[in-house]
């Protein structure tokens, strides 16, 4: 993670790679790039994803320090 806004603490941006397999045992890998935010105990990251079966998706990932519970929900943008 970046703190790459100097007037906002709790936000700023990353980039990363994922690797997922899906229900057909395909294995796909993405290239990441986004902008995250605290609010108290609970960071979401927004990310739009460049995936190597063609697909774009737009992820919002919740993330509870609290619980350590993690959600992500995927869009398809393309």
């Amino acid at each position: 993670l970046r703190l790459d806004n100097p007037n906002v603490a709790t936000q700023g941006s990353f980039s990363g790679r994922a690797t997922a397999i899906n229900e057909n045992g395909e294995r796909n890998a993405a290239s990441r790039q986004g902008v995250w935010e605290r609010k108290g105990n609970i960071i979401q990251f927004y990310s739009l994803d460049d995936v190597t079966d063609g697909n774009f998706y737009l992820c919002i990932t919740e993330m509870n320090l609290t619980t350590d519970k993690l959600e992500m929900k995927f869009y398809s943008v393309k």
